[in-house]
C-alpha cells in the first residue's frame, strides 16, 4: 500500500503541470473544432449531464432524497439515538447526525478498509492544507477505490437477493387461481427484496382447494427462508388424511423441531370445495378472517397460538359459510400496520372503512382497489413490513 501511494505521488508530481482543468481542457478541443467560445447551451447538449439535468429538476427528485435520508436514519440509528435527535437543535443535530453516521460507518468497515479510509482521508485533508495537488490525488483515489470495492460488495449481495427473489416468485401461485363457484384474488408484497410472508393455493383434487397465508417472525432473507421451509412442511402433509386441527399440530412441531428458538411464524391454512359456500380452517396465530355480507362485518373470531412457541399446542377447526356475494379476506399485519410518510399507521378501523366500500364485481376489483388505496397512503414511506392479502368471493 505504501509503495502505491508513493507511486501515485510521484506520476502525480512528474506530470502535475501536464495537466489542466477539464472544463479548460474540452473548452479548448470546442475552438479547435468549431472556431468559437463555448456557450452555455453547447454545455447542456452533452447527453450525460442532460440527463443528469433532467432527473434534478423532475418533481420526485427531492422526495426521493428526503426519503432515502429518512431511510438511512432509521436504518443506522438505534431509537435512543433518534430520540436524542429529535430533542436536540439544529446545529446540535448536526454535529451529533455527522459523528454517529460517521462512526457507524468506519466501524462496519473491515480492518484493511478501515486502513485505507484513514490514509484516503488523511491525504485529502493533508493535500488541501498545504496546496498539495498530489495527495489530494493520492487520497481521492484511495476513497473512490474503496468506494467501489464496497458497492461490489453491495451488488453482488444485490444479485443473490434477485436470485432469491425469482426463486421464491416461483414458489408463488397465481394471484387469482380458478375455482368454480369463488372469485379469488392472491396478493403479496415483500418490504425487502424477499419477504417471510406466505401466501399459497393448493389443489386438492375432488374439487378440494386449500389456500394459506402465513407470516414468519422478522423480514428479509431469513425470514424468507423460514417461510419457503414452512410453505413445504404445509404442502407436504396437507394431502394426507388429516384432520385440520391435527395438520396444524404436526405442522407446528416440525416448525418447532427445525426453527431456531427466537423464531415464530403466524399461519391461517383454510379449505373450500368448488360450488359450495362452506369453509374450514386453523388459526395458528394470525389476524382473525374479516367475513364481509354488504357493509356489514364480522371478525371469525381469534385463533390458537402461533407456530414456533411450544411444540404440545393444540388447535382448533373453525367452520362458517358464505352465501352468494359475502366475501373472506385474510391479510397480514403488514396491511395495518403499514405507515404513512409522517409515521402514522394505517389501523384496523381505517382498513375495515376500506372493507365495508360496496360495488366490486369480482375479488380483484376489490383487491386492487385496497392496495391502491394503501400504495396512495404509504407515498414514497418505505414498506414497513411484507405485505399480504387473500380475497375469496363467493359467485
Amino acid at each position: 500500500m505504501a509503495r502505491l501511494c508513493l507511486g501515485l505521488v510521484y506520476i502525480s508530481q512528474r506530470y502535475k503541470a501536464s495537466v489542466c482543468n477539464l472544463r479548460t481542457f474540452i473548452a479548448y478541443r470546442w475552438v479547435g473544432m468549431h472556431g468559437g467560445a463555448m456557450s452555455s447551451s453547447d454545455w447542456s447538449g452533452n447527453k450525460m449531464l442532460r440527463e443528469v439535468s433532467t432527473h434534478l429538476r423532475h418533481s420526485t427528485f427531492s422526495r426521493e432524497l428526503k426519503r432515502d435520508f429518512r431511510e438511512s436514519i432509521a436504518y443506522y440509528l438505534s431509537p435512543m439515538q433518534r430520540k436524542k435527535l429529535a430533542q436536540s437543535g439544529g446545529f446540535k443535530k448536526s454535529c451529533l447526525l455527522t459523528w454517529w453516521l460517521f462512526k457507524i460507518l468506519f466501524l462496519r468497515l473491515s480492518l484493511v478498509r478501515r486502513t485505507l479510509f484513514v490514509f484516503g482521508a488523511g491525504f485529502v485533508f493533508l493535500g488541501r492544507s498545504h496546496y498539495s495537488g498530489a495527495l489530494t490525488l493520492v487520497g481521492g483515489f484511495i476513497l473512490v477505490w474503496l468506494l467501489l470495492v464496497e458497492l461490489k460488495d453491495k451488488l453482488f449481495a444485490k444479485e443473490e437477493l434477485a436470485e432469491g427473489h425469482a426463486v421464491q416468485s416461483a414458489l408463488m401461485p397465481s394471484r387469482t387461481p380458478t375455482i368454480p363457484g369463488w372469485s379469488v384474488w392472491l396478493y403479496t408484497a415483500p418490504a425487502n427484496d424477499v419477504g417471510g410472508d406466505l401466501v399459497d393455493h393448493i389443489a386438492l383434487g375432488q374439487g378440494k382447494h386449500g389456500v394459506a397465508i402465513g407470516d414468519v417472525s422478522g423480514k428479509g432473507l431469513s425470514a424468507a427462508l423460514y417461510m419457503a421451509k414452512l410453505q413445504s412442511t404445509l404442502r407436504a402433509f396437507v394431502s394426507d388424511t388429516f384432520e385440520l386441527g391435527a395438520l396444524a399440530k404436526k405442522v407446528n412441531e416440525i416448525f418447532c423441531r427445525d426453527a431456531q428458538s427466537n423464531r415464530f411464524a403466524s399461519l391461517i391454512y383454510l379449505e373450500l370445495h368448488e360450488h359450495e359456500g362452506d369453509v374450514a380452517w386453523f388459526n395458528a396465530g394470525h389476524l382473525a378472517p374479516m367475513l364481509v355480507r354488504g357493509n356489514r362485518l364480522e371478525s371469525l373470531g381469534k385463533g390458537d397460538a402461533a407456530l414456533g412457541l411450544r411444540s404440545d399446542m393444540k388447535y382448533e377447526k373453525h367452520t362458517a359459510h358464505l352465501n352468494q356475494g359475502d366475501w373472506l379476506v385474510l391479510y397480514s399485519d403488514g396491511v395495518t400496520e403499514s405507515v404513512d410518510e409522517s409515521g402514522a399507521f394505517l389501523g384496523d378501523a381505517r382498513f375495515r372503512e376500506w372493507l365495508r366500500i360496496e360495488g366490486h364485481k369480482d375479488a380483484p376489483s376489490r383487491g386492487i382497489h385496497i392496495t391502491e388505496r394503501l400504495a396512495r397512503y404509504i407515498g414514497n414511506a418505505a414498506l414497513s413490513d411484507d405485505i399480504s392479502l387473500v380475497i375469496l368471493q363467493r359467485i
